[in-house]
C-alpha cells in the first residue's frame, strides 16, 4: 500500500495541482499566492516544488498533495489518492482503500444511480407524465430539466428500493446512510424518503450527487412543501449551493454571482438569461458557502425574498462575507415576492433588475427606516439602535464615514450626534470583552523559546545551502544525536549527515529519504517565513549563518551551564550527607570539568 501511495505522489506535481485552483507567482525557490483556506489580502500561502509541500503563514495550513486535496475539495485520503492515481494513469490495488473509503464510494454510486432513476422517470417514463405537466406549468423547460438533471419520485413507499436493492444489489444500510430511505419506527420496514415529488439533485462543487431536495407535486397534501436529504457523511446543507457545479464556469467568467433562496428561483433566473446564479436553499448564507464563492467571484449579489427574514439574512450575510473580502451587493425585488415569480413572468425586467444593485449597507440602512417612524423621537432612537451594529461592522474608515453621513442625512440629524452614539456603542462592546481571544493568541505565539527559533533557523539555512556549505558546517554543529531543543530537528540533522556522506545534496532527493513523520517539520523549517525572501543567495546564507550560529551556541552553552551547575549542587549536597558511589564520583568529575570549560567559553563570548 505504501509503495503505491509513494508512486502516485511521485507521479503528480503539487505545483500544478494547486496552480489549477490558486493563482501563484514565483518567489525565490517557492511560489506564493492568496491562501485558499482563509481570507487574506496579502499572499502568505507558499508552495515549494523542491519538497512538494505547501504552507500558509497566515492560518498555519501545511501538507502535501494529498492533504491539499483533502482540505480544498473535502475528500477523504482514499478519494484524493484515487483522483490523483487516475490523473497519473496508475491502477490502484483494492487493498489501498480503507473500509470507510469503500463505503463512501458506494454512497456516491447509489446517489448517482438514484439521480439517474429519478431523471429517467421524469423525462422518459409514462409514470412521469403528471410531473412533466407540473414542470411545464411552472415554466421549467425540457432543456433546463436536462441541464440540471431534474427528476421525479413515484407515489410509492418502496419504488426506489426495488430498483437500487433488488435490481442494482445495493444494501438497505447503504440506502439509509445515503439518506434515501428511513425507518418509521423500531422493527418497521424502511420506506422511500422521497415520494411523489419533483426532485432536484444536490451536488458538491465537483458535481457529485450528495443528496436531493423534493418539492411536493400535490399542493393539497398536508406535507412540507420541500423535504431535503438529512445530514449524512456526504451531504452537508451548509456547504452546498444549488447550481454551482453546473454554472461555475459562467459564474467565474462574470466574477459575480446572484444568490437566491430556492431551486425554482435559480432555475427561473437561469431561463431568463441571468445564468450566474446559485441557490442557498434557505435564507442564511453560511461561512462555508462564502468561502466556496470567494474562490470564484469578486462580487456577491443577494436576491433574497422581500420579507423580514430576507432582511435579517442580509444583515447576517455581511458578517459572513466580510472576512473573505467579497463585494456584497443587494438586489431589491420589485414587482414580485421572489425571483422565481419576477424572472418567470417578466424575464426582461429581471435581466434589467439584476444590473440595478445597491450596497448591502445602503440596503440595511434603508430597511431600518421602513420598520420605524422617522418623524418621532422614539422612531429615530429605534432607527439609530438598528443602525449602530451595521455602521460598526464597516471595517474601512473612509467607507464608514460615508455611510455615517448617509444615515445621518436620512435621520435628519447632525453627523456628530450619530458619531457620538457610535462611540458609545463601541465602548459598550469593548467592555463586553471583545479582543480577549486575540490577546490569548498573541501570548501563545510568544511561548516558543528563542533558542528553539534559532535552532530552526540554522537547520533552515542548511536546507537552502549548497552541498559544499553543508559538508563544511555539519561536522562541527552541535545538533543531532539527540541534542537540541526539538527531537524532530535532531533526527532531521542526523538524516542529513547520513545522506551527505554518500550523496551530493539535492533537496528534492533528500526529501524522499525523509520518513513520513518528519515530512511536516522538514516543510516547516525549509519554509520559515522570515527566510523565504532571499533563498537563492549563497552570500546571504553565509552571512546569516555567521550571525546566527554564535548566538545559538551562546544560548545553548548558557543553558547547559545552568543545568550542570544545578546537578553539581545536587551532588555536592549528597557528598555532604552520604558517600558517593564510584559511578557518581566519575560523573561529578566530568561535570566539574564541563562547568569549567563552559564557564570559560561563556566568559569569552560575553567579552
Amino acid at each position: 500500500m505504501r509503495d503505491q501511495i509513494e508512486e502516485v505522489k511521485s507521479a503528480v506535481d503539487l505545483l500544478q495541482i494547486i496552480g489549477e485552483r490558486v493563482s501563484l507567482n514565483r518567489a525565490g525557490k517557492s511560489y506564493k499566492g492568496l491562501c485558499p483556506f482563509h481570507s487574506e489580502k496579502t499572499p502568505s500561502f507558499f508552495v515549494t516544488p523542491d519538497i512538494q509541500r505547501y504552507k500558509c503563514f497566515g492560518c498555519g495550513k501545511t501538507g502535501d498533495v494529498f492533504t491539499f486535496l483533502q482540505e480544498y475539495d473535502s475528500l477523504t485520503f482514499g478519494e484524493a489518492l484515487e483522483q490523483l492515481a487516475k490523473r497519473a494513469g496508475i491502477t490502484l490495488e483494492r487493498k489501498v482503500f480503507s473500509s470507510e473509503d469503500i463505503h463512501r464510494q458506494r454512497l456516491y454510486e447509489v446517489l448517482h444511480l438514484a439521480g439517474e432513476y429519478y431523471h429517467y422517470l421524469l423525462t422518459s417514463h409514462k409514470l412521469g407524465e403528471r410531473a412533466r405537466a407540473y414542470a411545464k406549468n411552472r415554466g421549467i423547460t425540457s432543456a433546463t430539466i436536462n441541464t440540471f438533471k431534474l427528476g421525479v419520485s413515484l407515489n410509492s413507499w418502496d419504488a426506489l428500493q426495488k430498483y437500487l436493492i433488488d435490481k442494482k444489489k445495493y444494501t438497505e444500510r447503504e440506502l439509509v446512510d445515503a439518506g434515501l430511505i428511513l425507518y418509521g419506527s423500531r422493527n418497521s420496514r424502511p420506506y422511500d424518503r422521497f415520494r411523489d415529488r419533483l426532485m432536484f439533485p444536490l451536488t458538491d462543487h465537483q458535481g457529485r450527487v450528495v443528496g436531493f431536495s423534493g418539492r411536493v407535486l400535490d399542493a393539497s397534501i398536508k406535507e412540507a412543501k420541500y423535504i431535503n436529504s438529512p445530514e449524512t457523511q456526504l451531504y452537508h446543507k451548509s456547504q452546498l449551493l444549488f447550481g454551482y457545479s453546473i454554472l461555475k464556469n459562467i459564474i467565474k467568467k462574470e466574477e459575480e454571482v446572484i444568490v437566491v433562496e430556492g431551486e425554482l428561483d435559480a432555475l427561473s433566473s437561469y431561463q431568463a438569461g441571468v445564468e450566474h446564479v446559485v441557490a442557498i436553499k434557505g435564507s442564511a448564507l453560511t461561512d462555508a458557502q462564502a468561502k466556496l464563492l470567494s474562490r470564484t467571484v469578486k462580487r456577491v449579489v443577494l436576491a433574497l425574498d422581500a420579507d423580514m427574514a430576507g432582511r435579517e439574512a442580509t444583515a447576517r450575510a455581511i458578517q459572513v462575507v466580510q472576512p473573505y473580502d467579497l463585494n456584497l451587493r443587494v438586489l431589491p425585488l420589485i414587482g414580485g415576492k421572489d425571483p422565481d415569480e419576477i424572472a418567470k413572468d417578466h424575464p426582461k425586467t429581471w435581466r434589467e433588475m439584476t444590473k440595478q444593485t445597491i450596497s448591502a449597507y445602503h440596503y440595511l440602512i434603508d430597511c431600518a427606516f421602513v420598520d420605524h417612524d422617522n418623524a418621532t423621537g422614539e422612531g429615530k432612537r429605534a432607527i439609530t439602535k438598528a443602525l449602530l451594529p451595521v455602521l460598526a461592522s464597516i471595517g474601512n474608515a473612509v467607507e464608514q464615514a460615508y455611510y455615517i453621513e448617509y444615515a445621518a442625512k436620512k435621520l435628519e440629524i447632525k453627523v456628530d450626534a450619530l458619531e457620538m452614539e457610535l462611540k458609545k456603542y463601541f465602548r459598550a462592546v469593548k467592555l463586553g470583552g471583545v479582543g480577549v481571544k486575540k490577546q490569548e493568541h498573541t501570548h501563545a505565539e510568544k511561548q516558543r523559546a528563542h533558542a528553539e527559533l534559532l535552532e530552526r533557523y540554522i537547520v533552515s539555512l542548511l536546507l537552502h545551502a549548497d552541498d559544499a556549505f553543508i559538508r563544511s558546517k555539519l561536522d562541527g554543529l552541535e545538533l543531532g544525536d539527540g541534542k537540541g531543543k526539538d527531537p524532530r530537528l535532531s533526527k532531521l540533522v542526523d538524516l542529513l549527515r547520513a545522506y551527505a556522506k554518500h550523496h551530493t545534496f539535492v533537496l528534492q532527493e533528500f526529501s524522499r529519504q525523509v520518513p513520513a513523520e518528519l515530512q511536516q517539520v522538514l516543510s516547516e523549517v525549509y519554509m520559515e517565513e522570515d527566510f523565504l525572501h532571499d533563498t537563492e543567495s549563497p552570500e546571504y546564507i553565509v552571512k546569516e549563518w555567521e550571525k546566527t550560529l554564535p548566538v545559538y551556541q551562546q544560548e545553548v552553552r548558557a543553558e547547559r551551564l545552568q543545568e550542570f551547575s544545578e546537578r553539581l549542587a545536587e551532588l555536592d549536597e549528597k557528598d555532604a550527607h552520604d558517600a558517593l558511589t564510584p559511578e557518581e564520583k566519575k560523573t561529578l568529575e566530568k561535570i566539574q570539568a564541563e562547568v569549567v570549560r563552559l564557564s570559560a567559553l561563556y566568559r569569552a563570548v560575553l567579552e
